[in-house]
């Protein structure tokens, strides 16, 4: 069978467009060869912008050190995307991560990294974010957030090297998450379509996406406008005010179409000519402040400033297993191989949705599926094609893969509990997993319970540790003077932070439930026994707190639990470091983000547990203490309550195995090893991979 090259080589093979003639800006030269003169007109025009753009800017960033590996983080559920590209920002990894319309506070860095109280965000879902300064966090401009056009744009102008646009589009995203949170302001985006509108007027700043349809939107805005009733004062001349209102606005709308179509006349004239002068009036500008001495020379070679996880260095006890990748990173040509279940699908957008529900109905044959399910995605292929093409590595969260799917476009999934039932059910979004699951190049697995799942899809995988934001540790000073404050405010002398969410019943579904109900009859025992000093920290926030707090007042424990709001990292940390023992969830026999934090602060932990589960991805298993009924919870609490030199043992075992297995050098070293393996066609590896031991 002749050799049939995958999207990334014949990508790679193409020159570059700092390598071709005339600059990046070939790669949105209009063609002039259509026999249109008014199209040559803005084909030399816009020539000129972008030659103008290669004499300025190329050059200076020639010979600047290129990272070995770029990644594309899509989506930012729980902070993973943010976590994992700060971790991975490295002397040989560069990555990017992008997040689009999706606003929940727990998907923000500033969740992660400000200082702030929680109470002031308002609705979760479109929270009112804190100011930078008062948070103490800004986000990293390696990172995008915002309406799904916007966000790419930012990426996109800044990997074509159009840095004032990238800017542009940057504070235009910044905006619209600083006023999200206002129901007034969703609800006149709604009406008007002005996000839609800022979007399509940077679509044709970038260029390279068909003709513009800004003007059309925009008269179609101001016809919503103008058709509107108009708000008059209820008197006896309201009437004959109400007419000539009415009047005026739709003779304006008659003739606001058509001015607007003269605008749009000469907007497609005077666009590249006005572009061309802005250009050329900053070139001039540089030069002259240059040999005034107010601007320095640019330099050749770039600075670069070592990435914050630069600092994140593996323990120098023993050689890391993924340190024998290392050569082959510096050797290796960005060449991500498409999957073998990707690549037998059609390239065209059409032909390819066809395969990817024939597929569907070959695993499913009893099942429906609705073609608009993926149809949908057609009008955003140009836009994700674009955004894909500077990238190694591309890893969607949870369902994100959908969108390197349908670019064709090779792709890792990074599962957080997504893969245990979601893929296998009969439901839209079951449907969506299950072809994100089954054509990816690798998953990334980070819960061990689904190891069954991962081999049931049949995709390669490898386990990862949960990765933590290992900033807003306290020490010993700092975490007394707090623990010395909530004894102040609740009394207590044994202290128990409960951080999941409420979400229990009867029916125990793995994809939500966590057990709460197991918790507060444990302490209900645990208070009941004697430990009238004992104090549990429960999280108000859930789809069943008002169940909990009913059954707090049942057992008669109300005064010994103190509800707090949903807490950022930072807060969050606080507790963790101040109290005694931290209790996650008693449903799942496995740990996800919460248990390593607790280590991390040299705290026990109670859960549920199984280490059956974890031998696959561990070869220390972690010293929790396992829990899965209320009877487990109240022995656990007796013994943790009753022996201060048992718990300062095991939150002392916790701390070092979390060094040894858990760490972020630990999660760097695994996504180094398995990243590499993707572009590199001589290390990757078919087989699932286990987690090399430290």
């Amino acid at each position: 069978m002749p050799h049939i090259p995958t999207f990334l080589q014949r990508h790679a093979a193409r020159p570059r467009a700092a390598e071709a003639p005339g600059g990046a800006g070939l790669l949105r030269r209009v063609s002039a060869q259509r026999g249109d003169v008014k199209a040559g007109t803005r084909s030399r025009w816009r020539l000129r912008v972008e030659s103008s753009r290669s004499r300025d800017e190329p050059q200076q960033h020639a010979e600047r050190p290129v990272p070995k590996l770029k990644v594309l983080h899509i989506g930012n559920v729980a902070n993973y995307a943010y976590n994992v590209g700060k971790v991975l920002q490295t002397a040989a990894v560069e990555s990017h991560a992008v997040n689009w319309d999706y606003y929940h506070i727990n998907a923000q860095p500033v969740w992660e990294e400000g200082d702030f109280d929680a109470s002031s965000v308002g609705d979760h879902f479109f929270p009112v974010l804190p100011d930078s300064e008062k948070a103490g966090f800004s986000a990293p401009g390696w990172y995008i957030s915002g309406p799904r056009t916007l966000a790419c744009l930012a990426l996109i102008a800044t990997n074509e090297g159009m840095p004032r646009r990238a800017r542009l589009f940057r504070w235009l995203n910044q905006r619209h998450l600083r006023k999200i949170g206002a129901s007034a302001y969703r609800e006149r985006d709604a009406k008007f379509g002005l996000t839609r509108l800022t979007e399509a007027v940077c679509l044709d700043l970038v260029g390279g996406f068909g003709r513009s349809n800004a003007l059309g939107m925009i008269g179609r805005a101001a016809s919503r406008f103008l058709a509107s009733p108009p708000a008059v004062p209820s008197t006896a001349s309201s009437g004959l005010v109400s007419r000539v209102v009415w009047r005026l606005r739709s003779a304006a709308h008659r003739l606001g179409w058509l001015v607007l179509g003269a605008c749009r006349r000469l907007w497609d004239r005077l666009k590249w000519p006005i572009l061309n002068m802005v250009e050329r009036v900053q070139r001039y500008g540089r030069r002259i402040l240059r040999r005034l001495g107010l601007l320095p020379a640019p330099s050749l070679v770039a600075e670069t400033a070592a990435p914050a996880a630069a600092a994140v260095k593996a323990p120098a006890t023993a050689p890391l297993a993924c340190a024998t990748a290392q050569p082959a990173m510096a050797d290796a040509s960005p060449a991500m191989e498409m999957p073998a279940s990707q690549a037998a699908l059609p390239s065209d957008f059409d032909a390819r949705v066809d395969a990817l529900i024939a597929r569907y109905h070959g695993l499913y044959p009893d099942r429906s599926f609705d073609p608009l399910l993926l149809r949908q995605f057609k009008s955003a292929l140009p836009l994700m094609q674009r955004l894909f093409a500077p990238y190694d590595v591309v890893i969607g969260y949870a369902l994100e893969g959908i969108w390197p799917l349908v670019a064709n476009r090779p792709y890792v999934a990074y599962e957080f509990g997504t893969i245990r039932n979601l893929p296998f059910e009969d439901s839209a979004t079951g449907r969506l997993a299950s072809l994100v699951y089954h054509h990816c190049e690798q998953t990334i697995v980070t819960n061990s319970d689904n190891q069954a799942p991962a081999e049931r899809l049949g995709q390669p995988y490898f386990f990862l540790p949960h990765i933590v934001n290992e900033s807003g540790l306290l020490d010993e000073g700092a975490a007394a003077a707090f623990r010395a404050e909530l004894q102040a405010r609740h009394g207590g002398d044994f202290f128990i932070f409960h951080p999941p969410r409420q979400h229990w019943d009867e029916s125990r579904d793995t994809n939500w439930d966590k057990g709460n109900d197991h918790l507060f009859r444990g302490f209900a025992d645990l208070v009941r026994s004697g430990a009238d000093g004992a104090r549990c920290i429960a999280v108000a926030w859930g789809q069943t707190l008002e169940k909990s707090r009913q059954l707090v007042q049942e057992l008669g424990i109300a005064d010994n639990v103190i509800w707090i709001e949903p807490q950022p990292h930072i807060a969050m940390m606080r507790y963790i470091c101040a109290c005694d023992v931290v209790c996650d969830q008693f449903t799942i026999p496995t740990f996800g983000g919460i248990p390593p934090k607790a280590f991390h602060s040299g705290k026990p932990v109670v859960t549920a547990f199984d280490p059956a589960l974890h031998a696959w991805c561990f070869d220390e298993m972690p010293p929790l203490l396992p829990a899965r009924s209320a009877e487990a919870v109240a022995e656990a609490l007796r013994r943790l309550h009753g022996d201060a030199d048992f718990r300062a043992e095991v939150g002392a075992r916790g701390a070092d195995w979390y060094r040894r297995s858990n760490s972020n050098a630990r999660v760097l070293a695994v996504l180094e090893q398995n990243l590499v393996g993707l572009v590199a066609p001589a290390a990757a590896t078919s087989q699932p991979i286990r987690t090399p031991a430290v």
